[in-house]
């Protein structure tokens, strides 16, 4: 963070709390895998998302591999 004179300096760790919550629910199918996934991220435009997942996903890309 910035002082007064608009140099660097520390913040009080953890101020702010920030939630995130998960969940999956995963059948194996005779076809293969079928997973639905719910999660949520606090503080965000879009706290919720949905997946859903037929398949194996041991090649899925990362959000790092973009």
């Amino acid at each position: 963070m910035r002082d007064e004179e608009n140099n660097a300096a520390f913040s009080e760790p953890f101020v702010k709390q920030f939630y995130i919550g998960a969940a999956a629910l995963v059948w194996h199918s005779p076809l293969g895998p079928v997973s639905l996934n719910l999660n949520y991220y606090d503080n965000r435009e879009e706290s919720w998302s949905f997946f859903f997942n037929f398949g194996y996903t041991i090649f899925n890309k990362g959000i790092y591999e973009l």
